[in-house]
């Protein structure tokens, strides 16, 4: 999410019911929270002098076109689906159209998920599969889960049983945040369009009955249809590309729409002060590097942000915490806003203290347990967690092997507490009871961490040249090196620029300069950063 998002979305939802979308899928993050399902779920009474307006909720708003076809709301006078069980596309042909979320178990008490496997056995899924409530001529399954997952086939094989073996079917699949596709069989696909909105997908495939897929079958009944009947394509979600790709150029490209829209989120996000710059990033950092690599994300936190912040003052302070999902986007050189700081760290983990005087020998045993698994997360460039420690030799470096520090306290943020303090219960056969780490009357959080970072270290006002490669194990210049090198490159450059000028000063110039936008130069990767 962005700043946008709050577990209240009333600023969010009066963007999205601006969208033209036919059909929409519930998703995990969306049933979380209790305060996010209620405002979703609930129409509002407004008493006037001429009588009583009722204004619908987000989900009532679309008109049938919230699919919800295992999601739930309890209510004192009977359970009801939280949006519609399904819905019928209909053009010159019509789509059978489902809306599926994983079993999940997380969802706030308001609701209850049915599990997949037993809704597609239900009177209304057999009766709707059967044609009784309307013909059709394709299905689309919109599934809140990975392309490749299990349930994906279990959903399709009782299609097939039902509807027959060349019924087109097209599942629209997310939540693994990853662009995939997977043929499932001859008149079946599996498509997963990216992460984030980073890529618009697009798919094309046939409807039952329709002379393609006749002729295809007579002609090659030995052959693989699918690839020919069913077609895919991923677009990179950015202005520039997209126009590219439409052949459409700059002026005909906005349309009066896209941009009162645009405007829309630029007043809402000036409105809650979520534009308002926090620092400036010396360079980007990236989600996917590794911990070795120059501009790594992962490196910039815990060998900068945690350990200045969080453990300075606490020589013999380990901290430990999972990758995976912790940070969402990658952080972009120049201005940070309130709204970039929450797109990296959308769910802001709270810092928990989980043991107390653990020895170095079974720390080093823990690591080895944690991180023995991949991550599989960033094609596992990553470990499955990162380490940060304040050794009593180095305080700037992880602890090693010969480390003279006889004991350990040990944080952690609050999805790790459980796993890490049981691991430590059966090394240690000991009891630990954890806490929050407060300061004063507030808990602390890993947000409030980077907020303090780049406050000291990143500020507008200061020179950022003086900060070089956080992200790089050895350096061959130390600060004082590396500033004399400048300068002196500085000297060099004012003395050459004397020269031009004194050569130049007979002839006229300056009077037919060409500038140079300076959007001109920007990076394809900076151009989806300012995409609405």
């Amino acid at each position: 999410g962005t700043g946008l998002s709050e577990d209240e979305p009333k600023h969010l939802t009066r963007i999205l019911e601006q969208m033209p979308w036919d059909a929409i899928n519930v998703g995990n993050h969306d049933i979380e929270v209790t305060e996010t399902v209620r405002y979703i779920t609930s129409s509002t009474n407004m008493t006037t002098k001429t009588g009583t307006i009722i204004t619908p909720s987000f989900v009532e708003s679309w008109g049938g076109r919230y699919l919800t076809s295992n999601v739930i709301l309890n209510g004192d006078t009977g359970d009801t689906t939280m949006g519609e069980r399904y819905r019928f596309l209909r053009g010159e042909r019509t789509v059978l159209t489902f809306g599926f979320l994983y079993d999940f178990d997380d969802a706030s008490p308001l609701l209850t998920v049915e599990r997949v496997e037993d809704v597609i056995q239900s009177h209304w899924f057999q009766r709707v599969l059967r044609g009784e409530d309307g013909d059709f001529d394709a299905i689309l399954v919109l599934a809140h889960f990975d392309v490749e997952h299990p349930l994906v086939n279990v959903v399709l094989m009782e299609i097939r049983r039902v509807c027959g073996k060349t019924i087109p079917v097209q599942f629209i699949t997310g939540h693994t945040h990853y662009r995939g596709f997977k043929q499932m069989d001859e008149f079946s696909a599996s498509f997963e369009a990216g992460r984030y909105l980073d890529t618009i997908g697009f798919v094309s495939f046939p409807y039952s009955n329709a002379s393609a897929v006749t002729e295809q079958v007579e002609k090659e009944p030995n052959d693989n249809h699918n690839a020919v009947l069913f077609q895919h394509v991923f677009l990179d979600a950015n202005v520039d590309f997209l126009r590219k790709s439409l052949n459409i150029i700059q002026d005909e490209f906005d349309t009066d729409l896209g941009e009162a829209l645009s405007q829309f989120i630029e007043d809402t996000q000036q409105s809650m002060g979520i534009l308002n710059v926090i620092g400036c990033a010396p360079q980007k950092f990236e989600i996917e590097n590794r911990l070795n690599e120059t501009g790594s994300l992962w490196q910039l936190y815990m060998d900068e942000i945690v350990l200045n912040e969080l453990l300075q003052h606490d020589t013999g302070a380990m901290f430990m915490q999972s990758v995976d999902w912790t940070f969402r986007h990658d952080l972009f050189q120049g201005n940070i806003t309130v709204s970039d700081l929450i797109a990296v760290i959308p769910q802001d983990f709270v810092i928990y203290s989980i043991a107390e005087d653990i020895d170095y020998s079974t720390l080093k045993e823990l690591i080895s347990i944690i991180n023995a698994e991949k991550s599989g997360y960033a094609d596992d460039k990553l470990p499955r967690f990162g380490v940060s420690a304040v050794c009593e030799k180095d305080q700037n470096q992880h602890c090693a092997d010969d480390d003279d520090v006889k004991s350990y306290h040990v944080y952690s943020v609050d999805n790790n507490v459980r796993y890490l303090t049981d691991q430590l219960n059966y090394l240690t056969n000991r009891t630990f009871q954890s806490h929050k780490v407060l300061v004063g009357n507030q808990q602390y959080t890993v947000k409030m961490l980077w907020e303090q970072y780049i406050g000291n270290n990143w500020s507008c006002d200061k020179q950022n040249s003086e900060y070089y490669d956080v992200a790089t194990t050895s350096s061959y210049f130390s600060k004082g090196v590396l500033t004399t090198v400048l300068i002196s490159l500085a000297a060099l450059l004012l003395m050459l620029l004397l020269i031009i000028k004194r050569s130049r000063a007979k002839k006229d110039m300056y009077t037919d300069r060409n500038i140079i936008p300076t959007d001109a130069t920007a990076e394809d990767e900076n151009l989806g950063k300012e995409t609405t």
